[in-house]
């Protein structure tokens, strides 16, 4: 089964979620790497889940992270820029159980200091 990962990025305050608006997933957390020093990193997941990121694709075992961070200028990716979004906003996304989840973990015990 394939792996991936992706990171739960908020601001100090905890009032907005960094999101990439991928091109047939909607606005999403960002997956890959994240750069020493960019974001302070919860030193184990936060949640594992089977995800199923195609309809053409096998399901990927995802893990995510969370981080608390500046909120700086997102760095996007070609074709996927980055925005801020309000913790309280609804964004189209291809995972629309994100927005609860995130919101939860910021609520409860294990939330990045």
């Amino acid at each position: 089964m394939p792996v991936a990962v992706e990171c739960w990025v908020v601001d100090h305050d905890a009032r907005h979620v960094l999101l990439v608006d991928h091109r047939w997933r909607g606005w999403v957390p960002p997956g890959g790497a994240v750069d020493p020093g960019d974001a302070d990193l919860t030193a184990h997941p936060v949640l594992a889940c089977v995800r199923r990121y195609r309809d053409d694709w096998e399901p990927s075992l995802s893990f995510t992270y969370a981080a608390r961070s500046v909120r700086a200028e997102p760095q996007g990716e070609p074709g996927q820029p980055g925005a801020w979004v309000p913790l309280g906003a609804v964004w189209p996304s291809a995972f629309p159980e994100d927005r609860a989840r995130i919101r939860a973990h910021l609520a409860g015990p294990g939330a990045p200091a």
